[in-house]
């Protein structure tokens, strides 16, 4: 989540969440960067048939919140605290990333 928090590390990649819901282009160039920058080199390291799955999962967790908390601004995710939403998703992303699906 730190990742998000400062405007100047924030704008850019909202820019392309913003652009990639209706934008082709976008849409590539945000799954390219998804796929090669962060699923290629996280799925390797949890190891297992489906690795590239869970990595996917844990992905689509971290785009859905930015989209939630800072494109959309939903009450009361937006205005959270950092500890608060870590403790929330901490769990689920653990379940993701040990395969523990069930």
């Amino acid at each position: 989540l730190r990742i998000w928090d400062t405007p100047e590390n924030r704008e850019p990649m909202l820019g392309l969440l913003r652009s990639a819901v209706t934008n082709p282009r976008a849409a590539r160039m945000l799954r390219e960067f998804v796929s090669k920058a962060l699923l290629s080199r996280v799925a390797p390291a949890l190891g297992g048939d489906d690795a590239e799955l869970r990595a996917a999962l844990v992905g689509s967790q971290v785009i859905g919140l930015a989209i939630f908390r800072y494109v959309l601004e939903v009450e009361p995710l937006a205005s959270a605290g950092e500890e608060e939403l870590v403790a929330a998703v901490a769990p689920r992303f653990q379940e993701f990333i040990s395969g523990d699906l069930a």
